[in-house]
């Protein structure tokens, strides 16, 4: 059984899906993996096939583009770069390669930002699967991530899931539809797959958000780090110097000009707290600085699944893969939201105990965050990060999900 799967964005939208597609590999299946070039050597190195796509979140993160439109205070920007022809020209090459990468698919699962899966599978008269590295599905139990932290009425949770359903499928949607425009096919029904009968499953743990039925959550779609990793041994050195540090790392948010300017304010915060830390700039979040104590080693990136359980705690921008592996290493976090749903995540982490109340980024100070470490050291953080680490630890998600889905094909096309 030949699986696709189409995914685009961060690594965060990426890696579980290459922990899904290792499991479907190792349960009878042939995966490929359709994503940015930029994740090649990542979905090689797990032995999987790939399928380059254009859409480049660096090169985005490099033209300053990317960090416009996720600004939380900058919605009429993201709105207005989906009417930005050179921008949708990008998108559109995005969903022909996402076409060309199914050309001998017998099945689909696609992430919600690459739903043009669900339409390719409905030409080919093949099954397609909706996975979502972050929770999607209506329930009653708590709003739609985006807004989780405005705290709005019980009564509203199922209807903050069905506007933010229908403002990811309006951004999703206008590539999409002129992909078939300019293949001449007008006529081409466009229906939001989050509404259709696809199959769904969602990479995240019950024990950190209660999940309906129909989301197939088992747990996140945990990804170990290679056998073969080989971390430098200057951190393998600087590890075992004295206590666990801090890891401190904004993944692939870039704060251009206003890195140095943070990464001084996490240094000197660092310095009052008496913490070793690990600093990784990731896609420029963070800025090297020819000044920094010995105490902090700066690194470009670390995979989270090694490097959290040698580290006291973390201090992050709450990314969605991130997040999770702060939970499954049992550490406390600092969440330093810097848009969309990091808020939310940093919200749940004070609200399962696991750290303190985030900072955003435009908020964020040596006070503030010198207190935040503190907060994340006390005793009760400390027992609470390491109690839900071991619950999570315990979850399959990405095996469970990989039977789930393979039994579903069967089933329907036997």
């Amino acid at each position: 059984m030949r699986i696709t799967i189409l995914t685009a964005g961060t690594r965060g939208d990426v890696q579980p899906y290459v922990a899904l597609a290792r499991e479907l590999d190792a349960q009878g299946a042939t995966c490929s993996i359709a994503a940015p070039d930029e994740f090649q050597s990542l979905a090689e190195s797990y032995g999987l096939a790939f399928r380059p796509t254009r859409g480049s979140v660096s090169e985005l993160m490099r033209s300053g583009e990317l960090q416009e439109a996720a600004r939380a205070d900058r919605p009429l920007r993201a709105m207005a770069m989906l009417s930005d022809p050179r921008f949708l020209d990008r998108l559109v090459g995005m969903q022909e390669d996402f076409v060309a990468a199914c050309n001998d698919a017998e099945a689909i699962l696609y992430h919600p930002g690459a739903s043009i899966g669900h339409f390719i599978a409905r030409d080919k008269g093949i099954p397609s699967i909706l996975g979502s590295p972050f929770p999607l599905l209506e329930t009653g139990e708590y709003p739609a991530l985006l807004f989780f932290p405005m705290h709005p009425p019980r009564f509203l949770n199922r209807a903050t899931h069905r506007l933010f359903q229908r403002l990811f499928w309006t951004a999703t949607k206008k590539p999409v539809q002129l992909y078939y425009e300019r293949q001449g096919r007008r006529d081409v029904r466009l229906e939001n797959p989050t509404a259709s009968g696809d199959l769904k499953l969602v990479s995240c743990s019950p024990c950190v958000f209660p999940m309906p039925a129909a989301s197939n959550a088992y747990g996140y779609w945990f990804l170990d780090a290679p056998a073969a990793h080989d971390p430098p041994k200057e951190l393998t050195d600087f590890l075992g110097k004295g206590e666990k540090p801090v890891y401190v790392g904004f993944g692939s948010i870039g704060n251009g000009p206003e890195a140095e300017q943070v990464t001084r304010r996490v240094v000197d915060a660092l310095g009052r707290t008496g913490s070793r830390a690990v600093l990784a700039t990731g896609s420029g979040g963070l800025a090297r600085m020819a000044d920094l104590p010995d105490s902090c080693l700066v690194v470009e990136a670390v995979p989270h699944a090694w490097l959290f359980p040698r580290c006291a705690l973390a201090i992050h921008h709450g990314g969605a893969s991130t997040t999770a592996e702060g939970f499954r290493a049992g550490i406390p976090m600092v969440v330093i939201p810097h848009g969309n749903d990091q808020f939310a995540w940093g919200q749940r982490v004070r609200e399962l105990g696991t750290g303190p109340a985030p900072i955003p980024v435009k908020r964020l100070s040596v006070e503030r965050l010198a207190a935040a470490i503190d907060a994340a050291r006390m005793p009760k953080v400390v027992e609470s990060a390491r109690k839900l680490g071991e619950q999570v630890a315990r979850e399959h998600g990405a095996r469970d999900a990989a039977a789930r889905v393979l039994g579903h094909i069967r089933k329907a096309f036997p």
